[in-house]
Order: structure tokens, then sequence, then C-alpha cells
């Protein structure tokens, strides 16, 4: 790739304004009470997931925020 093709490229990025509305969370409230709620959240625990922590240690129903 070109160096005029990667600077053109970038300028037509750095140009763009990004919104990321997050639809399904309130901007005006909190999302989270306590640090289990947190640690809860999809992205965490996919995350703890792919690394190797049964499911079952951190999605237990009725499982302790401890």
């Amino acid at each position: 790739m070109s160096s005029q093709l990667v600077q053109t490229i970038q300028a037509e990025l750095d140009s763009l304004v990004l919104i990321d509305p997050h639809t399904h969370i309130n901007p005006h409230a909190a999302a989270s009470d306590t640090l289990a709620d947190i640690l809860g959240y999809h992205y965490y625990t996919e995350l703890a997931h792919s690394a190797g922590l049964p499911r079952e240690q951190i999605e237990e129903p009725g499982i302790s925020p401890k």
C-alpha cells in the first residue's frame, strides 16, 4: 500500500465522528450497584470463559457476589 493511500485513509478516519449509543444502557443512571454487577457483565464473563473459568463458578443462579 502506498504511503499516499495510507495518509488518505488515515485522514478520512480521523475526520469521522464516532458515536456508540449502547442503547440498552441508561446514560443517566448507573448500571451497576456492586462489583458483582460489573464483573457479571457479559463482556467480562465471556472473557473469563474463554480463559478457562467454568461457567458455573460465576453464573450459577443465586450465587453470592463474594
